[in-house]
């Protein structure tokens, strides 16, 4: 909180900030308002000599300290843009104290005159001390000081309330506090303090993804032009260049029409926005379109991840547009899980939302599939997550395995098949069973010399062309040692029934031994057939590199009044994870 400075106590601002933020502090009968040029006015019971009270205005921030009634405030501060980034109050009281008598002071503060915001607004709260508060924010798409149009929300207690923002541009924002206290606070009880911010989100900047960028001659192409961030709606135009015979839609941004000729059409596409601002409100993104014939292969189809940062309480755009294959497309989350608030437009491939926790995201996956069903998975090339890792068996209840009296079995995990398959060496199928070992199932095969396990006349072949696919690169296997001294071979293979090249053997198993197992990508099957003894498969595991991810930082407000107000530790109400400690 900023502290009270001697001598700039009514400094004129520049006539630009002679406009609200304000701070209005009152009780029954009677209040003090102070402008943003510190000048205070009195209502009520309330007078100079009645009410002291020392104000310091500087551009966007006034505090306060003084007396009312019963109540003796020692640095109230309010602070607004330029301090903060807005759209962002704040409104913290260092302490209150009461006299002989206790009683109610509602404190309010308002600025006016935001502008690019929009749903939602989150309050973020902090008290401390004996007494109660009644904590309410607005904001008001009329630019009302202390306008009271929407209620942001209202509570009792700390932490974060999420409601609406604002309607239109410009707009105000208004936190109030009504504070009950008891006679004596700061003689008998610790002085009572609260730190109260009120963020709306800012209009995330306007970007401009393209279309899909492959089409075939005399087959309808239809795809689309995304616009993320600014203001909607938005006008869409080519600047530049020609997609001939197709057509743009202005408010859509569709691409729609049949190709005729076998060619590339090279185009500047632009977007405008609705916020009337000159720059930011309009982007161009160069685009292609490359038009094969029915007997052409179209480009390598591909999706991008979407932005590695986001804010809490702060609403998150970004798209993650796939290239190449065949259009329409359709976008999902193939593993992995993004963070809470996000969404994913599985039409579009936008990624949207409000974050709603401080963390980064463990890691996660983007599959597109396009009109021909083929499919692609997303590889971060900027800031990446070192991996993710999906698990078949083991503790993973999407994958547990379980008997299926026969040679063929499919497990899924994530979206993600494993098909798996029980061999004699000589290639004759075996039926695929299970056991319990150290609490879960294990698998094995039904016809081994030891029921529900695999010896060395056996194999179990598993699929993992699909992994592969979505960019598996390690394996790991963790064997079942249900006999002292099982070891078994792991091979690489291209045919199904057929062994194929052995990868590692005589592996020591165990489950506290899981078994990394090298060069799997260029095999279609892994085989696993036991060596000495038998054993059985507990799980495998396989890691996907170079995954998404999306940081998410904690919001300020609060955690920044507390910063400059010289404390090292969070505000009472804040966990260390929200401001950064």
């Amino acid at each position: 909180m900023a502290a009270i400075i001697p001598g700039l106590a009514f400094t004129a601002l520049p006539s630009y900030a002679l406009t609200p933020p304000a701070l209005l502090i009152s009780i029954t009968g009677a209040s003090v308002e102070i402008d943003s040029t510190g000048a205070q006015t009195y209502t009520g019971t309330c007078s100079a000599t009645a009410c002291p009270g020392v104000a310091v205005a500087v551009a966007g921030s006034i505090t306060w300290t003084g007396t009312i009634g019963t109540f003796t405030i020692t640095a109230l501060n309010g602070r607004s843009k330029p301090l903060l980034t807005a759209p962002n109050i704040d409104l913290g009281v260092s302490s209150i104290t009461t006299g002989a008598t206790g009683g109610t002071v509602t404190i309010s503060w308002t600025d006016t005159g935001f502008t690019v915001g929009e749903s939602p607004a989150t309050m973020n709260i902090a008290a401390s001390g004996t007494g109660s508060t009644v904590f309410t924010s607005y904001v008001d798409s009329t630019n009302a000081a202390f306008g009271t149009g929407t209620q942001v929300g209202t509570t009792t207690s700390g932490g974060i309330v999420t409601g609406p923002g604002p309607s239109k541009d410009p707009f105000s924002m208004t936190n109030v506090e009504a504070i009950t206290l008891p006679a004596l606070v700061g003689v008998n009880y610790a002085p009572f303090d609260t730190d109260f911010s009120l963020q709306v989100a800012p209009t995330p900047p306007l970007a401009l993804t393209c279309g899909a960028s492959t089409g075939t001659v005399g087959t309808a192409y239809s795809s689309m032009l995304v616009a993320t961030g600014g203001v909607a709606p938005y006008t869409y135009t080519i600047t530049a260049g020609s997609i001939s015979p197709l057509l743009l839609s202005s408010s859509t941004g569709a691409i729609t029409g049949t190709p005729t000729v076998a060619t590339t059409l090279s185009f500047t596409a632009q977007v405008t926005d609705s916020s009337g601002l000159t720059g930011a409100g309009t982007v161009t993104a160069g685009c292609s379109i490359v038009v094969v014939t029915q007997m052409q292969k179209p480009p390598a189809l591909k999706v991008q991840c979407p932005s590695s940062t986001a804010t809490v309480g702060v609403y998150y755009s970004s798209s993650v547009g796939a290239t190449g294959g065949v259009p329409p497309y359709t976008y999902s989350v193939a593993f992995g899980s993004l963070p809470a608030g996000l969404s994913l437009n599985t039409s579009t491939g936008v990624v949207s939302g409000t974050p709603q926790t401080a963390s980064q995201t463990g890691a996660f996956k983007i599959e597109v599939t396009d009109s021909t069903g083929a499919t692609a998975f997303s590889n971060c090339t900027g800031s990446c997550s070192s991996g993710v890792t999906v698990e078949f068996g083991g503790n993973n209840p999407q994958t547990g395995w379980g008997d299926k009296g026969s040679n063929t079995s499919k497990y899924t995990s994530y979206g993600l098949p494993l098909n798996v398959y029980g061999f004699t060496t000589s290639g004759s199928p075996a039926n695929l069973s299970t056991t319990s070992q150290w609490g879960g199932p294990v698998l094995g095969i039904t016809d081994s010399s030891n029921t529900d396990q695999i010896d060395s006349g056996h194999f179990v072949q598993i699929d993992i062309s699909s992994l592969n696919a979505a960019g598996a690169s390690g394996l790991t296997i963790c064997m079942s040692q249900l006999q002292a001294g099982s070891t078994y071979d792991v091979y690489g293979s291209n045919t199904k029934g057929s062994l194929g090249t052995l990868l590692a053997g005589n592996v020591e198993a165990g489950l506290p031994r899981p078994a990394s197992i090298p060069n799997t990508s260029s095999y279609k099957y892994i085989c696993i057939k036991g060596h000495t003894q038998s054993c059985a498969i507990a799980y495998l595991q396989f890691t996907f590199p170079c995954a998404c991810s999306i940081d998410v930082s904690p919001g300020k407000g609060q955690c920044d009044w507390w910063t400059n107000s010289g404390g090292s530790s969070p505000k009472q109400g804040h966990s260390p994870d929200q401001c950064g400690w």
